[in-house]
């Protein structure tokens, strides 16, 4: 009889025509081989992909969409690098980015629900890549290359690990170091970009009198731009004290920050839930934004 090849560990598979995946099911590569959607839309419950010597996906114009009819989805990505070349849509309430290698998108990332980049998972972002997703959550993974969060409305980018350039342009998309019911946390991007309509979005997050660090805090390495004076929002729901003094950006180059929040010049008075807040962009080291519990509404 003749010798069986391993399924998915060499050569290509491409779909003729849309939709010719069971959504419920998972989708494996290994050793070099690739999917071509030919096209065709597709959806799957879950990819497991290995890097191939060119694209691991390609869309040649189609969509692949996660998902599972509210099922849980996942995009696993083996050592090395592996790419999605053309778009991705997330459907799924619960989507995350898992594996010890890189998953490279190259066109728009889109979708309602949150996707988390969990623990030692990378994702890379090419310049031509877009994310619209509602929520862009990193659990400790890291983002290489820009990542250009703005084409649509409530667009958010939260968590706390390593992005590189944001630029946040879209009508209320924002920046959240962090999550809800995670903090104190910080968000580590090279370069922010905040637009008008756009915002910071900063949680107090002190569980603890006394922390040090009782507020999520945006980590900017090299440039932070507040030019065309995007809004300023504070979660203050914990309880913090008066005079206590939060750096909620800390940014680690010389470079002045650019510009300042809508109607938040130096040492005015920022509102938060619950209390009030002096602001300043010359806190920490001289070029840091802090804020001053001046005590409750």
């Amino acid at each position: 009889s003749k010798k069986r090849r391993r399924p998915g560990t060499v050569g290509i598979v491409r779909f003729g025509a849309a939709q010719q995946l069971p959504t419920t099911g998972r989708l494996v590569t290994q050793a070099g081989g690739s999917i071509d959607l030919n096209g065709h839309d597709q959806s799957v419950q879950e990819l497991a992909l290995s890097p191939a010597s060119g694209p691991t996906v390609a869309m040649h114009g189609a969509t692949l969409d996660l998902h599972p009819g509210g099922l849980p989805n996942q995009i696993y990505a083996d050592f090395g690098r592996s790419v999605l070349d053309g778009d991705v849509h997330f459907s799924s309430p619960t989507s995350a980015i898992d594996g010890p290698g890189t998953l490279a998108f190259t066109g728009r990332v889109s979708g309602n629900p949150g996707v988390t980049v969990r623990a030692n998972a990378a994702v890379e972002f090419t310049p031509s890549s877009v994310v619209a997703v509602d929520g862009l959550q990193f659990a400790q993974g890291r983002v290489d290359g820009e990542v250009l969060t703005a084409p649509i409305n409530g667009g958010r980018l939260s968590g706390s690990g390593t992005v590189q350039d944001v630029t946040m342009a879209g009508q209320s998309t924002s920046v959240m170091p962090g999550s809800l019911f995670q903090g104190p946390v910080t968000l580590t991007a090279r370069n922010v970009t905040l637009k008008a309509a756009s915002s910071l979005a900063i949680m107090m997050n002190d569980y603890e009198r006394h922390c040090g660090t009782c507020a999520n805090q945006l980590h900017v390495l090299n440039r932070l731009d507040l030019s065309e004076q995007p809004d300023l929002t504070i979660d203050d729901a914990t309880p913090t004290e008066p005079g206590r003094t939060f750096t909620v950006v800390r940014l680690d180059s010389l470079l002045p920050i650019a510009g300042t929040f809508h109607n938040l010049p130096e040492g005015s008075t920022a509102l938060g839930q619950a209390r009030r807040y002096r602001i300043s962009y010359r806190g920490g080291d001289g070029n840091d934004i802090t804020l001053t519990d001046l005590g409750p509404l």
